[in-house]
C-alpha cells in the first residue's frame, strides 16, 4: 500500500461478504494516514443480528499486481485481529511448491507452523473488481483465485491438489480385472526389433468363436471385382495391394497351403474418389465388424482399449495459459507397428483376384480402423499419465525462471537444434535488436493457414471453421465457426486487393470526405423485424408490436372493403405462419406498407393512438427524404433532397426518433438504429460537398444510393438459371453475357405465359379455385383492356392471362394504374361477406371503416366519367363525409365522388351481389361474367356512361374473385395446420 512518499508491504484477506474494506489502525500510522478525523458509526449487519460500530476513514493507494491498482477509502478497525489456525496448511502450501504451482501470497514463504496471521487489511466487495486480471479457477477439489502473481488459495483445503481433480486417474472404476490384465499383458508383449515395435493383439477369449467368413469374403470380392472391371478400376485397385505388398504392409500367402491356426477372412470393398483434389483415387475400406448371427465380429473379440487420460479437455485448458504450444505426431505410426504372433496374422486374412489368379493376403501390420486400442498411443507416448501429472506445473506454467528477467536466465548451449536450427535462433536474436520503424504499417489479419496447403477452397473454409470452433470452446465463446472462417478470409483477401482502398479509409485527414450511408430499405425492414418480434418504445412511453399491427389490420372487421387494402395479417405481421419470416422477412415492400402513412391514419382516426401515428408519420416522412427517386414526384418529400425545411425536418425528426427509440427490454441502440443515425450525417454531409461543386440548385436521388439496383442486377443473373439460383463463378460470367447478348439486341423475357385456358372448376365444388380457373376469371379481365393498359398493368396479373382478344379502352393514366394496383391488392386481403359492412368507427364524424372504403373506391369509379359524379381533391367541395379518409390520404389526385353517387354505387354493388348470390362463394363460375355483369349495368343504370359501367364490373368481379380465393387458402392453411398437429392416421 502506498501513500505518498510512505509504503508498506500488507497481507491482505479477501472476503467476498463484506461490504466495506478494512485496514487496521497500526497500518493506518505506518502510511501516516491522518487519524484526528472524527468517527463514523455504521451499522454492521452479520448473520447474527446488526450492530453499531464507530470507524474513521482513510485514503490510500493499494497495488495489487504491476498492472492492477485502485486507490480507495479504507475504515480503520483499531482491534482489527485475523488470525486463524488451518491444520495441514504448511503441509499442503510445500506440496504445491514442489509440484511448480505459484502462490500470491509471498507470507507463506516464512510460515513455520499452521497459524495464519498477520493480516492487516480485509479486502471486500467495494475494491475486489479492481483486481485485474483475477478469475475463479479450480485447484484439485477445491477453488483458487488466479491474478497475475499466482493463486490465491480459496475454500476447502482438503484434497486440494489430488491427482483425481485433474481428471486423471490411477484406476478406471470402469475397467474390469480382466481388462486390467489384458492391458498389462499388452504391455508385456511389446517388442522393439530393428527399430520396428512387434505387438500382441489384445484379444477376448471369444476370438475362438469369430467365423472365418472366407464364403462371405470371397462372394464380395467376386461382386467388387465386376463392379470395378465395368468401370475400368480393377487395375487401379490392384496396385494399391501390390503397392501394400512392396512396402511391407501385407503378405501373400498360399491360399491352398493349411493353417493350424484360426483364419479369418474379411471383406473388403473400394472407395472412389473422382474429383481432382484427392490425390488417392481409390483406397481399399476392410469390414470388421461383419457379424453373422449370434457369433461375434472381430471388432467384438477385441480389446477396446482404456482411457489414458479421462479428461483431455481439462488439460487443453491449462495450456491456455501460455503463449506457444508444442505439438508432435509419427509419420503413419499404425503402419510402423507389427504384429508380433503368426496367429494374429492369421485372423486378419483377405481375398482378391488378379490376372493370375485368385490369390490371399494377410496383414503383418496393425490394421487401421480395427476397434483396437490406440496401440501407437500406448507405445509412443513417452510418459504415462501419473508421469505427466508430476511434471503438470512445468507443462503448464513453465520453469520458474521465466518469470524473472530475460537477463537473469540460465544461458546454455542448444545441443538438441541442428545446425539449420541454430542458424534459425541467430537470426531471430537478430531480429529483435533491430529497430523497426511500424509508423507507416497498417495492421493487418494474421494468417493462420497457408492457401498453399489446400487444394481446394471448400477444405480451406472447413478447416479454417474448424481452427475457429476449437478457439470458440477454449474461450466459451457462442459464435457460428463456418461464418467466422468466411469473414475471415473475406478480410484477408480484402486487404490483398484492396490495399490502397484500406490504407486511404484508414488515413485520418480532415479535409477527405468519406460518406458511409446504410441501405434505407433494409433499415426499414429491420425496423419492421424488430417491431413484430421484440416491439418497439418510444420517448413517451407508447409500445408498437405485433398485437397492435393485428389491431390495426382489423379495424375494417368483416367487410369486403377495407381501408388499409395493401396490408395482410398473413403478409404484413403473423410469423408464425406462412409469411415474415424466412425469405418474407427480407422483402421491402410489406415493411414499407405497414409503416406507412395510410398506418399512421388508421391508427389516429380509427384507434385513438396518438403517439403510435406519431411514430409511423415520423418514420414514413423521414424515408420518404431518403427514397426519392424523381424531382417531379407527387409527394414534396420524395422530389429529391434538396435540404428544404420540409425535409430538413423530417431527417431530424427521424434521427431523434431512432435516438430514443427502444426494442423491447433492451437500453441499447440496436445497429439499424445507428445505421439511421450515420445515414441521416452522411446524406447532409454528402449534399454539402456536391453543392460545394456543383452549386447550390444541387439535390440528391436518394433512391440511387440504395444497393436495390446491384440485388435487381444480381436478381436477373441467378434468374437466368431457373431453378439453380446458385451459380459457380463460371455459370455467373455466362449468364452475364446471354444478359449482355439479351440487351445489346433489344430482346426481353416476357413474363407473359402462353398456356391455354384450363378447364373451369365444377359450379359446385367446395376446394379453392385453382391457379388454372383464376387465370380464366382474370383472363376475362385482361380482355377489357388495350394493348397500352395491358403494358401498364400489375405484373401479378400479367402472368396469369394468355394473349388478349378484346381491346377496351379503360385505364387512361398513370395514377389509375397506381390506384388500379392498391384495389387489386386490397382484394387479396378480404375475406368476408360481400355485401357486409362493418369494423372501427372513425372517432370525429362517426363512419365505419368499410364504407369510408367503399367511398374511396367509388371516387376511383367516378372519375371514368369526370366532374358530374366526382373531382379531385384538390378541388373538390362537396365532400361527403364517408370520402374524408380519401380527402386525409390524398395528396391532390385521387377523386372525391360527389354526394349522390355513394349511393348510387352501393345501389350497384347490391345488384352485383344479387347476381352471383346463387352461386357458391357468391361468385358465378359461368364464362363471360364480366360482360354479363356490365350487360346487366348497362340496362338498370344507362344514366351512367360506359366506362364507369365498365370500369365498376371489372373491379368488382375482380374483388370478389380474390375475395373466394383468400378464403379457400386460409381454409387450406388452417387444415394443413391441423394436420401437422394431429398427424395422419387410417
Amino acid at each position: 500500500m502506498h501513500n505518498g512518499e510512505r509504503s508498506e508491504l500488507v497481507r491482505c484477506m479477501i472476503d467476498v461478504g463484506s461490504q466495506a474494506s478494512y485496514i487496521s489502525e497500526e497500518l493506518a500510522v505506518k502510511l501516516g494516514c491522518p487519524l484526528q478525523a472524527p468517527k463514523t458509526t455504521y451499522k454492521v449487519k452479520t448473520c447474527i443480528g446488526v450492530q453499531e460500530k464507530n470507524y474513521r476513514a482513510a485514503t490510500s493507494d493499494i497495488i495489487f499486481t504491476p498492472t492492477a491498482s485502485a486507490h480507495h477509502c479504507f475504515l480503520v478497525d483499531p482491534e482489527m485481529s485475523l488470525e486463524y489456525e488451518i491444520p495441514g496448511v504448511t503441509s499442503l502450501v510445500q506440496f504445491l511448491r514442489a509440484q511448480g504451482v505459484r502462490l500470491a501470497d509471498s507470507f507463506f514463504s516464512h510460515s513455520t507452523n499452521d497459524v495464519i496471521g498477520g493480516f492487516e487489511c480485509l479486502l471486500g466487495a467495494d475494491i475486489i473488481g479492481a483486481i485485474k486480471p483475477m478469475r475463479s479457477v479450480d485447484l484439485g477439489t477445491g477453488t483458487a483465485f488466479e491474478v497475475q502473481d499466482g493463486l490465491i488459495l480459496f475454500g476447502s483445503l482438503e484434497h486440494l491438489f489430488s491427482i483425481e481433480s485433474l481428471g486423471i486417474r490411477e484406476t478406471d472404476e470402469s475397467v474390469s480385472a480382466r481388462e486390467r490384465r489384458l492391458v498389462e499383458e499388452f504391455s508385456n508383449e511389446v517388442e522393439l526389433r530393428d527399430g520396428k515395435y512387434f505387438v500382441r493383439v489384445p484379444f477376448y477369449d471369444s476370438v475362438t468363436k469369430v467365423p472365418g467368413n472366407h464364403d462371405i469374403a470371397l462372394a464380395t470380392m467376386k461382386k467388387v471385382r465386376n463392379k470395378l472391371a465395368k468401370r475400368d478400376l480393377a487395375d487401379s485397385y490392384t496396385a494399391v495391394f501390390e503397392q501394400q505388398l512392396r512396402d511391407g504392409i501385407i503378405e501373400e500367402v498360399d491360399y491352398n497351403k493349411p493353417s493350424t491356426n484360426q483364419r479369418v477372412f474379411i471383406p473388403h470393398h473400394p472407395v472412389v474418389k473422382t474429383d481432382a483434389q484427392t490425390t488417392t483415387k481409390i483406397r481399399p475400406v476392410f469390414n470388421c465388424s461383419l457379424k453373422i448371427g449370434d457369433r461375434p465380429s472381430l471388432n467384438e473379440a477385441c480389446f477396446r482399449g482404456v482411457d489414458l487420460l479421462n479428461d483431455l479437455v481439462t488439460l487443453l485448458m491449462k495450456f491456455r495459459t501460455n503463449k506457444h504450444i508444442l505439438l508432435a505426431d509419427i509419420e503413419k505410426a499404425f503402419l510402423q507397428i507389427y504384429l508380433k504372433y503368426e496367429e494374429d496374422k492369421d485372423k486378419f486374412c483377405f481375398l482378391w483376384e488378379t490376372d493370375d489368379g485368385l490369390k490371399m493376403y494377410r496383414f503383418r501390420t496393425i490394421l487401421f480402423g480395427l476397434n483396437l486400442p490406440n496401440v501407437a498411443d500406448m507405445l509412443t507416448r513417452g510418459l504415462s499419465a501419473k508421469e505427466f501429472h508430476k511434471k503438470l506445473a512445468v507443462w503448464c506454467h513453465g520453469p520458474d525462471w521465466l518469470g524473472d528477467h530475460p537477463e537473469q536466465w540460465p544461458k546454455s548451449p542448444l545441443h538438441c537444434l541442428s545446425e539449420e536450427g541454430k542458424v534459425m535462433v541467430e537470426l531471430q536474436q537478430h531480429h529483435q535488436q533491430v529497430e523497426i520503424n511500424t509508423e507507416a504499417q497498417t495492421p493487418a489479419t494474421q494468417i493462420i493457414l497457408s492457401i498453399k496447403d489446400f487444394s481446394s477452397l471448400r477444405r480451406l473454409h472447413g478447416v479454417t471453421a474448424r481452427v475457429f470452433h476449437f478457439v470458440n470452446v477454449l474461450k466459451h465463446r457462442e459464435a457460428d465457426a463456418k461464418e467466422q472462417a468466411t469473414h475471415y478470409w473475406l478480410k484477408v483477401m480484402q486487404e490483398n486487393a484492396f490495399t490502397e482502398e484500406i490504407s486511404y479509409l484508414q488515413d485520418k485527414q480532415e479535409n477527405k470526405r468519406v460518406w458511409m450511408m446504410a441501405d434505407p430499405p433494409h433499415l426499414i425492414k429491420r425496423l419492421r423485424n424488430n417491431l413484430l418480434d421484440r416491439g418497439v418504445r418510444t420517448k413517451n412511453g407508447a409500445v408498437l408490436d405485433r398485437e397492435l399491427m393485428r389491431e390495426m389490420i382489423a379495424i375494417d372487421g368483416n367487410a369486403e372493403y377495407r381501408l388499409l387494402h395493401k396490408l395482410h395479417l398473413q403478409t404484413h405481421v403473423e410469423a408464425n405462419k406462412l409469411k415474415v419470416s424466412g425469405l418474407a422477412r427480407q422483402k421491402v415492400r410489406p415493411a414499407m406498407q405497414l409503416l406507412s402513412a395510410s398506418s399512421a391514419l388508421a391508427l389516429s382516426r380509427y384507434m385513438d393512438k396518438e403517439e403510435e401515428a406519431r411514430l409511423l408519420r415520423i418514420v414514413d416522412d423521414g424515408f420518404d427524404v431518403l427514397n426519392s427517386g424523381h424531382p417531379g414526384d407527387t409527394k414534396p418529400l420524395r422530389r429529391g433532397y434538396s435540404a428544404g425545411p420540409e425535409q430538413e425536418a423530417a431527417l431530424s425528426a427521424l434521427a431523434e426518433e431512432a435516438a430514443t427509440l427502444r426494442i423491447g427490454a433492451a437500453r441499447h441502440l440496436y445497429p439499424f438504429q445507428k445505421g439511421i443515425l450515420v445515414t441521416v450525417q452522411s446524406v447532409r454531409g454528402l449534399l454539402a460537398d456536391i453543392r460545394e461543386r456543383c452549386g447550390a440548385d444541387t439535390y440528391i436521388l436518394t433512391r440511387h444510393l440504395s444497393q436495390d439496383r446491384l440485388e435487381s442486377f444480381f436478381g436477373m443473373v441467378r434468374g437466368c438459371g431457373g431453378s439453380n439460383l446458385n451459380p459457380t463463378p463460371t455459370e455467373a460470367k455466362s449468364r452475364l453475357r446471354l444478359l449482355t447478348i439479351l440487351i445489346l439486341t433489344q430482346h426481353g423475357v416476357s413474363p407473359l405465359r402462353k398456356d391455354a385456358r384450363a378447364p373451369i372448376a365444377p359450379a359446385g365444388a367446395d376446394a379453392a379455385l385453382t391457379d388454372e380457373a383464376l387465370a380464366v376469371q382474370v383472363s376475362e379481365l385482361y380482355e377489357e383492356c388495350d394493348d397500352e393498359d395491358r403494358d401498364q398493368l400489375p405484373e401479378e396479373i400479367e402472368v396469369l392471362v394468355p394473349e388478349p382478344a378484346v381491346e377496351v379502352d379503360i385505364i387512361e393514366d398513370d395514377e389509375d394504374i397506381a390506384e388500379m394496383e392498391a384495389l387489386l391488392e386490397e382484394a387479396s386481403c378480404c375475406r368476408a361477406h360481400p355485401s357486409s359492412t362493418s369494423g372501427a368507427v372513425d372517432k370525429e364524424t362517426g363512419v365505419t371503416a368499410s364504407d369510408s372504403a367503399m367511398a374511396h373506391v367509388a371516387g376511383y369509379v367516378a372519375r371514368k366519367q369526370g366532374p358530374s359524379l366526382g373531382a379531385p381533391s384538390a378541388f373538390a367541395e362537396d365532400l361527403p363525409v364517408q370520402a374524408l379518409w380519401t380527402r386525409l390520404r390524398s395528396v391532390g389526385g385521387l377523386t372525391i365522388p360527389t354526394q349522390e353517387f355513394p349511393i348510387k354505387f352501393r345501389q350497384m354493388d347490391a345488384e352485383f351481389c344479387t347476381q352471383h348470390a346463387m352461386h357458391p362463394d357468391g361468385l358465378s363460375r359461368q364464362p363471360g361474367v364480366i360482360r354479363d355483369t356490365i350487360k346487366m349495368l348497362r340496362d338498370k343504370h344507362p344514366d351512367l356512361s360506359g366506362d364507369v359501367v365498365r370500369t365498376f364490373g371489372r373491379v368488382r368481379t375482380f374483388i370478389r374473385l380474390r375475395n373466394v380465393n383468400g378464403e379457400r387458402r386460409m381454409e387450406s392453411l388452417a387444415k394443413r395446420e391441423k394436420r401437422k398437429k394431429t398427424g395422419f392416421t387410417k
